[in-house]
């Protein structure tokens, strides 16, 4: 994991390095603020757990869940983005496959909640469309729910983590000041441990909103 650590850290100096290139007009340039919200599915997710002499493995599965980022930015004019942002989004567990007739109860549900570091690149069309992409990272935590396994008791609890995003979007420009958009999202996470370790979490979503530019 600490590679990996190395290469966002690496590939978010390349973008902020990027983000000094020559300027070229754009009306939108300086500070902005952006409210995102929509919904995010975490993938099925595969469990470990060694608990009262018994081992469980298999996965959890997750249904779709509400999801928000809200952001503080600044738009460099050279058609790159940073942004520094809080985001959240969840997981209510809606089974699994640890096989046999092993039960859970009360455990399982997951809040990701976290800061992200992030940059884009908006794709000049001539026209009021923007498309754009980009990704970040940041720390994270996930929190857990107290339950049992089988009657076995799990502790919930808080864990530190990094996390990190992809995105693909576009925005529409509706006045000088303001811009809607839509984007497709990817957050990930490192693995947990802890009374249930969990694998990393990969999850999918889609986010609409508005940026407002000073």
């Amino acid at each position: 994991m600490t590679s990996f650590r190395k290469f966002l850290l690496g590939a978010g100096l390349a973008l902020a390095t990027t983000a000094g290139l020559p300027a070229i007009a754009d009306d939108h340039k300086g500070f902005y603020v952006s409210v995102g919200a929509g919904a995010t599915k975490i993938q099925d997710t595969g469990i470990d757990a060694t608990l009262g002499g018994t081992g469980y493995y298999g996965t959890f599965d997750y249904d779709q869940a509400y999801s928000g980022e809200y952001g503080f930015g600044y738009n460099f004019g050279n058609n790159f983005r940073t942004e520094a942002s809080f985001y959240h989004f969840s997981g209510a567990l809606a089974g699994h496959n640890l096989g046999g007739s092993k039960t859970v109860e009360g455990t399982g549900d997951l809040w990701v909640q976290g800061w992200m570091l992030s940059a884009y690149y908006d794709i000049d069309t001539g026209s009021k469309v923007t498309p754009y992409f980009g990704g970040g990272f940041g720390p994270a935590t996930i929190t857990t729910e107290d339950g049992t396994l089988s009657g076995n008791t799990v502790n919930g609890k808080d864990y530190q983590v990094l996390g990190y995003q992809i995105k693909a979007g576009a925005s529409l420009e509706m006045s000088s000041t303001i811009d809607v958009f839509g984007e497709f999202i990817y957050n990930g996470t490192e693995d947990v441990d802890g009374d249930v370790d969990y694998d990393p979490l990969h999850a999918f979503g889609g986010r609409g909103g508005i940026r407002y530019n000073f």
